[in-house]
């Protein structure tokens, strides 16, 4: 058990599954090992960086209550200061990815809390794209922007069928086609795609993708889909509802690679939409004069998580 004596507990009330009783349990939890509880409201876009920046101390853990997004932005402010605690995380949100990457297995706030402090320490990668920090996940192209558009009534109410009822007009569609020049450490090509994504996750949007793919070491995967005709779109959507997504099974129409450092040239056409970081709305809007994207390890992050 990590020599932890405050938890400092930053909770985002609008959060999908936020109840106020969550504070209680993780009251509760602490309280069995004398741990000092601090509870801090994120009110407004920017103030939970400015609340880990004002509270991260030694022997002090930095808990969140939130979606992935909660993640992403705690990594940002990770990234700008030289951490000197320990960071957690109790997932709130719709999606919950980062939940899998932090082993936590209930929903009950006081069990988690409990697992987390007699938790393990690691040192989690960040990832930089065009210098903004994503915490496990940054796509474009088609669908990739649903988690942002989807409104937050639906997915507080509809949970991952709102996102479904959101995507439906554009799986009515033909997907958007982008010519995209690619170098992963040096391994360089071409391809048509409409949709991309970089990550440092086993997987995204609720499925496993990559089950080789660690968060600690230093390796971003790329993966790009190819133009698919509507039988194929319908059968991966089908598999997505699944999590049932097998790369086997499409080979010839995906590209993924792995490696530290990766870069994008998109050479015509350009998404309409921001990249998905995390999925939250990024500021990565390409144009044609600034039609690249590139991905590095950011900051490691000093996380107490479940023992596996």
């Amino acid at each position: 058990m990590e020599n932890i004596k405050k938890c400092k507990v930053i909770y985002n009330p609008i959060a999908t599954n936020f109840k106020k009783e969550m504070l209680t349990g993780i009251m509760r939890a602490n309280k069995r090992y004398e741990i000092k509880t601090e509870f801090y409201k994120s009110e407004y876009e920017g103030h939970l960086k400015k609340l880990i920046e004002e509270h991260d101390e030694k022997d002090a853990l930095i808990l969140t209550l939130g979606g992935d997004g909660t993640v992403s932005e705690s990594y940002s402010a990770f990234n700008k200061i030289n951490q000197k605690g320990l960071y957690s995380h109790i997932p709130t949100g719709t999606t919950n990815d980062m939940a899998k990457n932090y082993n936590v297995r209930y929903n009950d706030p006081f069990l988690i809390t409990d697992d987390i402090v007699n938790g393990e320490k690691v040192s989690l990668n960040s990832m930089l794209i065009n210098n903004e920090t994503a915490s496990y996940v940054s796509a474009f192209g088609f669908l990739s922007y649903i988690p942002y558009v989807t409104s937050p009534w639906f997915k507080k109410n509809l949970h991952h069928f709102g996102y479904v009822a959101y995507a439906i007009p554009s799986l009515m569609n033909k997907p958007p086609i982008y010519n995209i020049s690619f170098d992963v450490d040096g391994n360089k090509g071409q391809t048509d795609c409409i949709l991309g994504a970089i990550t440092n996750s086993n997987g995204f949007g609720g499925v496993d993708l990559f089950p080789n793919a660690k968060l600690d070491d230093n390796k971003l995967e790329l993966l790009l889909v190819k133009n698919l005709d509507s039988k194929l779109i319908a059968l991966i959507f089908r598999d997505y509802m699944k999590n049932d997504i097998d790369f086997s099974r499409y080979k010839n129409n995906v590209i993924t690679l792995s490696g530290e450092n990766i870069k994008l040239t998109f050479n015509d056409s350009l998404p309409n939409h921001a990249f998905d970081n995390d999925g939250e709305k990024s500021k990565i809007i390409l144009t044609p004069e600034n039609n690249i994207v590139t991905a590095t390890i950011g900051k490691n992050i000093n996380v107490l998580r479940r023992r596996k």
